[in-house]
């Protein structure tokens, strides 16, 4: 039985060498599914499996399956169904291969069915279903954790040639969670040992992690208890506070997928957002240090492509300045929020009242253009 409980932790001294910044995770609409041979009925099946992935890569939670419109969707999959073809090169399970999915039981015939769906379309169909979005921005998970077998304890590291390394990529890919897996080099074995992993002593393991610019981190153990079951134990540090989860399982592959779901779970419960069409909010944003058009373009997509951002209209353009109205819907806060953590923009104490007025928006901000 898992056992989630939140702790507030105060590792100001190392907390404040994090720097949030994210990373793009692009192509959330695609998903591989294995299936045993291409008829319509596998394919149908292959097709319910792989919109489900992709609804729960979107919103960041499992518990968005049980909402009615997905539901819906879930009945005709094929709806959204850009595009599908069929792998028979692939190899299959227990050959080096590590799938991300079946929608079958293994019957050693298994082919790859590659599905891709329209992202875009599925995203207005969840935000008017009132279902959270997770933005692509996405944060940065660093794991570090041991495994205990037979008295033998190891820290895994991303070269290691364990095959649960290769199980925590799979689970990250599933969950659109960019991962980074840490050398465990001589670096990093002078900030941090063994006993601290197993541990959880969580300073030393953060400044380690430093050098990697991750966003969030996830320390674990995994300990062999009898033949055939496990257990986990995991601490997740996100945005200075930890979240302790634990579970049992027959694998220790199955206590993997476990953890990278429950911390992917966790930080889409921080990031994620619920649109709403019926409360639309609107502000100016006037942003500096956009000299050329490159940089205009690089402003302009930018906004657009925020999740809580409805429309984009260029309202303003100085010689190294543009001034664009938005019409957000979410709260000009939590979209503050948004470019605080993506920062691409530097807030600047400036208050336009003049361009707000005329526009009609209730707030206006002020931001120095960073970019990538």
């Amino acid at each position: 039985m898992k056992v989630i409980q939140r702790v507030v932790f105060l590792f100001s001294c190392f907390l404040g060498a994090w720097v949030l910044a994210a990373e793009q995770v692009t192509k959330l609409g695609e998903i591989q599914v294995w299936v045993a041979d291409n008829t319509q009925n596998t394919r149908s099946r292959a097709l319910a499996v792989g919109l489900s992935e992709v609804i729960v890569r979107i919103t960041g939670t499992v518990t968005s399956l049980d909402h009615p419109a997905v539901s819906n969707l879930l009945k005709n999959p094929a709806t959204y169904l850009q595009e599908y073809t069929y792998d028979r090169q692939a190899k299959p399970a227990g050959q080096g291969y590590a799938v991300e999915n079946r929608a079958v039981k293994q019957s050693g015939q298994e082919q790859l069915l590659k599905l891709k769906f329209d992202e875009k379309a599925l995203k207005q169909v969840l935000k008017r279903a009132q279902l959270p979005i997770w933005s692509n921005n996405r944060p940065r998970l660093i794991v570090w954790w041991g495994q205990d077998q037979i008295g033998r304890r190891d820290i895994l590291s991303r070269d290691s040639g364990y095959s649960e390394v290769d199980a925590f990529i799979q689970s990250a890919k599933r969950r659109a969670i960019p991962l980074i897996l840490p050398l465990i080099d001589f670096e990093d074995q002078k900030l941090v040992n063994s006993g601290e992993v197993f541990g959880f002593v969580i300073p030393p393991i953060e400044q380690a992690s430093v050098r990697y610019a991750a966003d969030a981190l996830l320390v674990g153990r995994i300990k062999s208890i009898r033949q055939e079951k496990w257990q986990g134990s995991w601490m997740l540090v996100v945005n200075g506070e930890s979240y302790w989860f634990e579970d049992l399982g027959h694998s220790a592959k199955e206590l993997i997928d476990k953890a990278v779901a429950s911390a992917a779970e966790q930080m889409s419960s921080l990031y994620a957002m619920v649109m709403n069409d019926q409360s639309l909010s609107k502000t100016v944003v006037r942003v500096l240090n956009v000299s050329d058009i490159n940089k205009f373009d690089q402003v302009y997509w930018y906004l657009d492509r925020l999740v809580p951002v409805n429309t984009v209209r260029l309202v303003h353009v100085r010689e190294d300045s543009l001034t664009f109205a938005l019409e957000l819907e979410t709260s000009v806060e939590k979209f503050k929020q948004v470019l605080a953590y993506d920062q691409k923009l530097a807030p600047i104490q400036t208050v336009i009242t003049d361009i707000a007025k005329q526009t009609g928006s209730a707030s206006a901000l002020e931001y120095h253009w960073l970019g990538d």
